[in-house]
């Protein structure tokens, strides 16, 4: 049987390759090559089945008799081509293997907020055990928060909301969620539409925004709807930068307006080695109730992340 014969329109790690092929080699054979420029791929799609990757223009694909399928390693498809791959019927797919691995991170990200572990460990290192220094304002409240009983909204009901859905179980959360599927879930206590966001936020303790990006979805949580999340809540952001306004976010989280903040995913991000502030326009590595973080969803392939 000939094995089809896969293009990465991207540079991948080593240890990427040698991942996929451990998974499908018996069947599928790589394609790399040093020049990832369109004249670059074009060479080498002429003979391919599957683009692996998002590059995609409409000269690369104008020339590829052979190909079958582009697949995206990954889950967001944001970075995408709409208006070159609507000219063609070549099926494109997604992946939600990390949907686990995400969904432990969010979790995870979760729990240091609302335990404020990393603020802790900070005042440990400077040796003030949880005593901030008499006339000094601490940077947020000393007490952590507790999981138990929490109302838990979700923007965005997929594979990873429902995982982190199955983690809140034992903790007696009431869940709620904007989803415009048919779908029942009976682990929801409500589930709203997308223009009913607006009473889901003003009933939650914690929200995850877990909705793709999309025209639709850009700056979804624009200043009026965070102005409406209770002082106590938590925001919890893993799916893309630009659905969270980010003016409207840096001032909620400096004025205390909103309890805390943990986010992965920027507005800012480097084109080149040299360290980047995750945000060009304002200081939030100065504030002390948030958990900033890159995409280090750990146990799954990190660098095909786009």
């Amino acid at each position: 049987m000939n094995k089809l014969k896969v293009l990465l329109t991207k540079k991948y790690f080593d240890s990427d390759k040698k991942y996929i092929n451990d998974k499908v080699g018996d069947i599928a054979e790589l394609i790399d090559t040093n020049d990832y420029s369109e004249q670059g791929l074009k060479k080498e799609a002429q003979n391919a089945d599957i683009l692996f990757g998002s590059f995609v223009t409409e000269n690369l694909l104008r020339d590829t008799p052979n190909l079958k399928l582009i697949q995206i390693p990954w889950t967001g498809v944001d970075n995408l081509n709409y208006e070159v791959l609507r000219k063609f019927s070549f099926p494109v797919c997604n992946s939600h293997s990390n949907s686990q691995a995400v969904a432990e991170h969010a979790f995870a990200l979760l729990m240091s907020l609302i335990k404020k572990i990393p603020y802790h460990d900070k005042l440990m290192r400077q040796g003030e055990w949880n005593r901030p220094k008499i006339g000094k304002e601490p940077e947020c409240d000393n007490f952590s928060d507790s999981l138990q009983n929490k109302t838990v909204a979700f923007i965005g009901y997929g594979n990873i909301a429902k995982k982190i859905a199955a983690f809140l179980t034992p903790f007696k959360c009431e869940l709620i969620a904007i989803d415009e599927s048919q779908n029942e879930y009976k682990e929801l206590s409500i589930k709203f539409n997308s223009d009913e966001i607006n009473e889901a936020l003003k009933i939650a303790d914690i929200v995850f925004v877990t909705v793709p990006f999309t025209e639709k979805t850009n700056d979804l949580l624009n200043e009026t709807r965070i102005s409406l999340l209770k002082p106590t809540s938590y925001l919890i952001n893993i799916s893309r930068g630009s659905i969270v306004n980010e003016k409207a976010l840096f001032e909620a989280l400096k004025n205390k307006r909103i309890a805390g903040a943990g986010i992965d995913v920027w507005y800012n991000y480097p084109k080149d080695s040299n360290p980047t502030s995750p945000s060009s326009n304002y200081p939030f590595h100065e504030l002390a109730n948030l958990i900033e973080l890159v995409s280090s969803r750990m146990s799954y392939r990190t660098s095909m992340m786009p």
